[in-house]
Formats: structure tokens, sequence, C-alpha cells
């Protein structure tokens, strides 16, 4: 008896011992799947986080500021919020100013840029160019500004030690209106400077402003109750006058002051139409760029 109790305790224990490591085992294998989880949640922490910086670089570019402010200067003479078409090709912006008398296109080759990249294909944004002209004012125009698309909600500008980030605005409020393609017979071409010093001349006299073009040359005039004033630019102090016959509207001042404001000192060209809007257009960016303004004529009789 005592010899059979001696057995059935050993096989008790080797029961035990089976048990125990079995327990082993098993305790070893969870914490090896828990590892293995562990590994597979980090790839998939790493993976996701490389898919979001894929989603923040919709639009990557950089440009001389200097050019970035002729750009601004060009919509902000007219309007502040612009529609933003972006492509392979380059950028386009085209608006109407509030009371439908203006409207443009500015446009600008992606060879106008010393980096330009679209990550993920073609993009459209909106943007206030009023905040992106101000952050520029304390810019050298030969500095490079960085800018940067972050998905479809944020803008960022870099330049230097500088940096803004600004909200982009809803695409929603936005359109992209077509600019018609107005081809006049009677056209000039001058300096920035001498349209600006006939608007100043003439744009305060009357509520009405005439620009003329005709084998003479370039003119603009005004007439008042008590006042006049008239600047009439030759074709020797102009750089190209192609005119066959006489072409003359009349506008009003402030939208003209526009143009004024929007051209600086570049060559810019204006084409003319008996009482058919007034077409200014000029470079940008050495070239790889452009501006089209057209300006409604007034119609009727001045009061």
């Amino acid at each position: 008896m005592e010899v059979e109790g001696q057995q059935q305790l050993e096989k008790d224990a080797e029961a035990k011992d089976v048990e125990s490591a079995g327990n082993a085992e098993a305790a070893e294998a969870d914490d090896q799947a828990a590892k293995e989880g562990k590994a597979k949640r980090t790839k998939r922490s790493k993976a996701t986080k490389a898919d979001e910086t894929q989603v923040i670089d919709s639009f990557v570019a950089r440009i001389k500021a200097g050019d970035l402010k002729d750009v601004l200067r060009a919509i902000t003479a007219m309007t502040d919020e612009v529609l933003l078409d972006v492509t392979v090709e380059g950028i386009k912006i085209a608006f109407v100013e509030p009371a439908h008398v203006g409207m443009a296109l500015v446009s600008l080759d992606k060879g106008a840029f010393d980096t330009y990249r679209l990550p993920r294909g073609e993009t459209k944004f909106a943007m206030d160019m009023a905040l992106v002209e101000k952050f520029l004012k304390g810019v050298d125009s030969g500095e490079l500004v960085d800018l940067r698309l972050e998905g479809k909600n944020r803008f960022e500008m870099v330049a230097g030690p500088c940096k803004r980030g600004l909200q982009v605005l809803s695409e929603s409020m936005f359109s992209f209106p077509k600019i018609p393609a107005l081809n006049m017979a009677e056209s000039v071409t001058m300096a920035g400077e001498l349209l600006g010093k006939a608007f100043r001349l003439a744009g305060d006299v009357s509520e009405r402003l005439a620009l003329s073009i005709g084998p003479e040359g370039f003119g603009m005039g005004a007439r008042g109750e008590t006042d006049d004033a008239q600047t009439l630019l030759s074709p020797t102090m102009l750089k190209m006058c192609k005119a066959t016959g006489e072409a003359r509207s009349e506008f009003q001042p402030d939208y003209i002051g526009m143009v004024v404001k929007a051209v600086g000192s570049a060559d810019v060209t204006v084409s003319l139409g008996s009482d058919y809007p007034a077409k200014f257009e000029w470079a940008l960016a050495g070239g790889k760029g452009k501006v089209v303004y057209l300006i409604a004529p007034c119609v009727g009789p001045a009061e």
C-alpha cells in the first residue's frame, strides 16, 4: 500500500509539472502575440502618418517676392478674395469686381516659379489676397518666398525668418468667370508711368473720363462744369501705335484708377473700340505671366 501511495504521489507531481509547463508556454505565447500586435499597430500608425503627410502637400512653390507682389497688385487693385485655379501649366485667377464694371484675368506660367509642385494633381482654392499682400510688405523684392497649401484648409508662406499661415476660404463661395476675348482694331502700348500721369491730370475733373486712340496717338481727357484737362500722347511718345481709325469711349474715373494702380510701371497695351469695353494688357514675371483688365464704358449721355 505504501508503494502504491508513493507511486500515486509521483504521478500527481508529474501531472502538475506538465500543467505548469503548459501554462508557461501559453503565457509565453500570449506575450509574443501581444508584442506582434503592438508592432502591427505601430506599423499601421506610421503608415497613417505617412498618408497624412501626403495629403498635406497639395501645392508647393517658390517664387521671387517682387514677381509675387506684381501679381498681388494686379488683383487687389480690383478685389481681394479670389479663386485660384492651379494646374500643371501654372496658375490662373479670374475675377469680377462687385459692381461688374471691371473684370480681369491674371495668369502665371509654371516657369515663373523657382519651384512648382502639385503632389496631388490640379487643385483650386480661394484666398484673401489682401492678407498675402500684407505679409509681403516686409519682404524685399529680391527674396524668395515659399508657398504651401496644406490639404484644402491652410495656406502657408515663408520668407527668410518670417512665416504666416492663413485659412483657405470656402471654394463654394466663388465662381471662375469667363473673360471674353475682345479683338479691337485700335491699340497702343505705353509706359505705365505715362498712363498714370495722364490719369492724375484728368481723373478728378469729372464723373466721366474719355479715352481715345487714333492716328494722332492716345488721348485721355475730362470736362467738368468749370474745369477741363486733356493729355495727348503722340505716336513718337508711345512704344506702339496701331490705329487705322478713331476709337473713343467714356469711363468712370475710379475704374481707370484701378488700372493705373494695378499696372504700376509696367508697359501696358490699351485697346479701344467706340462704346466698347477698354482692354488693358501687361506682362508679369519677365513675360512668364500676363494680366488682362476689361473695363465697361459708361452708357448713355452724361447727367
